[in-house]
């Protein structure tokens, strides 16, 4: 794999099936990233708010938005928002660096 988290998809052992599995799905999750920044370029949203945009599952869009906020690229608003499955979501916001500093759009 080229990347390690969050930069590409994690995984728990080195060696064991999760890498493999990750290593294999890398293309597609960077595809994913793209699509969940430029949605978050449009707006705030949760990351299911994300997936439903997107046309594609929570399970696949949650793990991305956790790698972007990671990476620096996402933020929590403070505003949560109820999910499908009626649980509390945080609301997540883009980042624009300036220079060494992040500013929130």
């Amino acid at each position: 794999m080229s990347n390690e988290y969050p930069e590409g998809p994690g995984y728990k052992q080195k060696g064991a099936t999760s890498q493999e599995a990750a290593e294999q799905g890398e293309k597609k999750f960077e595809t994913i990233r793209r699509k969940v920044r430029a949605e978050y370029d449009q707006g705030n949203f949760t990351p299911d708010e994300i997936a439903w945009r997107i046309e594609d599952t929570p399970a696949n869009v949650r793990p991305r938005c956790s790698e972007l906020r990671k990476m620096g690229e996402l933020e929590p608003t403070g505003e949560r928002r109820k999910n499908d499955s009626g649980a509390s979501a945080q609301v997540l916001r883009k980042v624009v660096k300036v220079g060494q500093q992040q500013l929130p759009l």
